[in-house]
């Protein structure tokens, strides 16, 4: 059996993504955390995610820029996008660009998110598998 791969949560706000690390930590994943896309980049560069989770409003690279960047370079990781603004032009996008697997908006709820995620991983495994 292959190892779990891990998630990588994507935020410019570090009170969000210690509120995403709060919300997953019973879950068992491992998970790393970047300030933004560039940090994010670099950490893809390095490691192999199965999963990324990525706020929509970042500066200097939104999240459906960001996750088609993801897309193409890694094709075969599941993309989240998460915002707190009711924008159909960004899901409309994150659907069209980034192919997101999923979309949640903030707060998320933490049964849905945990859902979300576990779902996420389960069509990783079975791909790798």
């Amino acid at each position: 059996m292959l190892p779990e791969l891990p998630i990588l949560f994507v935020d410019d706000e570090p009170d969000v993504l210690r509120a995403l690390f709060r919300t997953v930590a019973h879950a068992g994943w491992v998970v790393v955390s970047a300030n933004g896309a560039k940090e994010a980049l670099g950490l893809l560069e390095q490691q192999e995610f199965g999963v990324v989770v990525s706020d929509y409003r970042m500066p200097h690279m939104d999240g459906v820029a960001f996750l088609s960047a993801v897309r193409e370079r890694w094709p075969e990781t599941e993309r989240i996008l998460v915002t707190a603004y009711a924008d159909e032009g960004a899901l409309e996008r994150g659907i069209n660009e980034a192919a997101i697997s999923r979309f949640l908006r903030k707060p998320w709820k933490r049964d849905v998110l945990l859902q979300n995620l576990t779902q996420a991983m389960d069509h990783v495994r079975v791909r790798r598998e």
